[in-house]
C-alpha cells in the first residue's frame, strides 16, 4: 500500500492519485521528496470524481488504522503543507473514510 511520490530530475510540479486502499479508515504511507515547499492532498471516491474526505497524520503504520491524532480532511477541502526545506523525505500518512478512496496530489518545489 505504500506509495512514493518522485520525479526524475531537476525538482519541480507532480501531481499524482494514489489508491488509498480497500479498508476506509487504514493508512497509506506516502513519501514526498525533501525538496517539496507545498503538498496538497484532497480525498476522492474510486471513480476520481466523486469527493470524499478522510484524514493525515504524520505518525502512523502503513495498512494499520490511521492514527488517532491525525487530521480530519473534509469533504472538498485541501489538507495543504509547507515543510521546512532540507532534510528528510517527508512521510505522511493519508485515510480515506470509504474502501477504495484515492488521494489527488500536487507537489511543487
Amino acid at each position: 500500500m505504500a506509495a512514493t511520490v518522485s520525479k526524475t530530475g531537476t525538482p519541480g510540479p507532480i501531481t499524482d492519485r494514489i489508491a488509498l486502499g480497500g479498508t476506509g479508515g487504514n493508512a497509506t504511507a506516502v513519501t514526498f521528496p525533501r525538496w517539496a515547499r507545498e503538498i496538497s492532498i484532497r480525498i476522492f471516491a474510486s471513480d476520481n470524481e466523486t469527493q470524499s474526505a478522510g484524514f493525515v497524520s504524520s505518525t502512523g503504520t502503513d495498512g494499520a488504522a490511521i492514527d488517532s491524532n491525525g487530521i480530519r480532511v473534509e469533504l472538498g477541502v485541501p489538507y495543504m503543507l509547507n515543510p521546512s526545506p532540507g532534510g528528510a523525505a517527508i512521510v505522511l500518512y493519508v485515510s480515506g473514510d470509504a474502501a477504495n478512496d484515492v488521494a489527488h496530489i500536487s507537489v511543487s518545489a
